[in-house]
């Protein structure tokens, strides 16, 4: 991935519990300073915002938004700039930490009044009251009954479900980030010398580089005397043929 270089951001969990609509204050420690764009995440990013960091740790006031529930993530990103004059080194730091927002005041409890003894072939009556974390009556709520026999729940070994259990539970970051701050590549002094785009080269490369071997091949004789013990008499005709 592209971030496989990157320096980590340290956004410190908060102590203390956040709640939806209430001020809450994030601590940024980044390798170095830089631009820090600071989001807020869930299946989708909620707020961006942007700082310029003049240190390497910064503090900054959030407010948690109600979309948060029932949890969050915090992205931190810090970028700097290149100084073409200084050895080379990473730019960018990123930072992703979650964001625990407590949901209990969306708890709703039901409150039975059965009656303690029944018999049969009698009507049930069973008085309930829907209340919220505060205690307040709930209107409008939406309750199933059900009447089961408790022994048949025993021989399933069937647990009461959890809806807020189920709704409030801890999801994944469903945002996916991506830069090409890790392709990036230092700028380098350009050599005095260097080779033609296509390979090729002047002259003067054939006559340093070629091979001394030409490439039509010569027949060569060896060199030799021949001596032909033999007494040739010129002396009557003044001219004579050597075979």
């Amino acid at each position: 991935g592209v971030f496989e270089a990157a320096r980590h951001v340290n956004l410190p969990s908060g102590a203390g519990k956040l709640y939806a609509g209430q001020p809450a204050q994030v601590i940024v420690k980044s390798p170095f300073a830089g631009q820090l764009l600071l989001t807020i995440e869930t299946d989708g990013v909620l707020s961006t915002q942007v700082f310029d960091m003049q240190a390497n740790h910064i503090v900054i006031p959030i407010r948690v938004p109600a979309e948060c529930r029932p949890n969050a993530y915090i992205s931190a990103t810090v970028i700097r700039s290149i100084d073409p004059n200084a050895a080379w080194t990473i730019h960018r730091a990123t930072g992703v930490t979650r964001l625990v927002v407590d949901n209990s005041d969306r708890r709703l409890t039901i409150q039975l009044a059965p009656p303690k003894e029944i018999r049969p072939q009698a009507t049930l009556e069973v008085p309930f009251r829907v209340v919220d974390s505060e205690g307040h009556a709930v209107s409008n709520a939406a309750v199933t009954v059900a009447a089961v026999d408790e022994g048949i729940c025993q021989l399933t070994n069937f647990a009461t479900p959890d809806p807020f259990g189920y709704f409030m539970a801890h999801r994944a970051l469903g945002v996916h980030g991506a830069d090409l701050f890790g392709q990036l590549m230092p700028e380098v002094a350009r050599a005095i010398r260097q080779s033609s785009v296509g390979g090729d080269e002047d002259a003067s490369f054939g006559m340093r580089h070629g091979s001394p071997v030409g490439s039509k091949r010569e027949t060569r004789r060896a060199g030799c005397s021949y001596w032909r013990n033999k007494q040739i008499d010129i002396a009557a005709k003044g001219a004579e043929v050597i075979a």
